[in-house]
This record gives structure tokens, sequence and C-alpha cells, in this order.
């Protein structure tokens, strides 16, 4: 039981690093609402559900480590591990694909990141038959509902 918990806390412990990787893609998706203003509430959307899910893993770590409620992180590491896992792969993919952009040179045209918003968007319809967004919606509720499982 205590070397379970020793790797609850020890996965727990990049939550705030998983939670800068969120806020980073969010706001490496800024200038595409000024270079793509036919898109802008969907990268808006995009945007807004990466900084939720930032602060939904900042949320569940303060919780974690708190010493009322922490005791009950070995009951959700199993969840938080697997949730960490296909966020991080997304997040990855993501990042990937917004790397195209550096083949455009410093200055890329409207064009550019029409072709790169368009990769994105076919990558994770054609990868899981749900777009990017779904995704990061589904991510973002099982982490709030893991957080409140642990302040039961």
């Amino acid at each position: 039981m205590v070397e379970h918990s020793l790797s609850a806390l020890a996965a727990t412990m990049s939550l705030s690093a998983d939670a800068d990787q969120a806020r980073n893609l969010g706001l490496a998706l800024e200038p595409f609402v000024l270079a793509l203003p036919e898109h802008n509430s969907a990268i808006d959307a995009l945007i807004a559900q990466l900084f939720a899910i930032s602060a939904a893993l900042r949320d569940l770590e303060g919780f974690i480590y708190n010493p009322i409620y922490g005791r009950r992180a070995t009951s959700i590491i199993d969840d938080v591990d697997i949730v960490r896992s296909s966020l991080l792969m997304t997040l990855g993919d993501a990042h990937k694909l917004l790397g195209q952009l550096g083949r455009y040179g410093y200055s890329p045209t409207p064009g550019a990141y029409h072709h790169v918003w368009t990769d994105i968007n076919s990558h994770f319809q054609r990868e899981s038959r749900i777009g990017l967004r779904a995704r990061l919606e589904c991510y973002r509720a099982f982490l709030i509902d893991l957080t409140h499982k642990l302040r039961r």
C-alpha cells in the first residue's frame, strides 16, 4: 500500500508539467486566430479547452497533495495514469502537427496556417472519429470527475 501510494505521488508530480504542456499548446494556437479569422470560434474553443485542462490538472494535483484529500489518491491513480498517457499522446501529436509551420519560415502565410489547421483537424478526426475539441472535452471532464472523486 505504501509503495503504491509513493508511485501515485510520483506520477502526480508531473501534473504541473502536463498542465504547462496543455497551456503552451493553447498559446501556440493563438496566432491561428489572426491568420484564420473564418475559424476563430473553433480555434478559440480549442484554446479554451486547453486552458481548462491545464486548470483541471493543477486542481487535481492540489487535491492530491492536500493532507485531507490526498489520502484517497491511491484510489484514482490508475485512472490518472490512463488519462495522462492519452492526453500526453494527444498533446504530442498536436505539437508535431503545429511544428509543420516551421517549414514555412519565420512568417508563415495565412495559407500555411490554413494547411496546418486542416491537417490538425483531419488527423484527429481520422484517428478517433472525433475531433480534437471533443477529445479535449473528454479529458477535461474526466479530470474534473477524478478531482470530485477525491473530494467525496
